[in-house]
C-alpha cells in the first residue's frame, strides 16, 4: 500500500486561544460549534466547475451544502 506523508498547513483563518497558528478552517467566522462544523467532505475531480471540486456540509445541526476549489476556502 502506498503511503503519503502530509503536513497540516498553518492556515491562520480562525483565532483559537488568542492564536491564529492553527489549521482550523473559517467558514463562517461569526458562528460557533455546532453551526461551523464542516462534515462529510468529498473530492470530485470530475466536476466541470473547478470551484466545486470539494463538496461538504456545513453545520452539525441544520446542515447546508458547501463547496470549495481547494478544501480550504469554502462557500455555500
Amino acid at each position: 500500500m502506498a503511503r503519503t506523508k502530509w503536513t497540516k498547513p498553518i492556515l491562520r483563518q480562525w483565532k483559537y486561544q488568542d492564536s491564529l497558528e492553527n489549521n482550523f478552517v473559517a467558514v463562517e467566522p461569526d458562528s460557533a460549534w455546532p453551526a461551523n462544523a464542516i462534515l462529510n467532505v468529498v473530492y470530485d475531480p470530475d466536476d466541470a466547475d473547478p470551484q466545486r471540486r470539494f463538496k461538504g456540509f456545513l453545520g452539525a445541526i441544520g446542515r447546508q451544502p458547501i463547496v470549495s476549489p481547494d478544501g480550504i476556502n469554502w462557500k455555500p
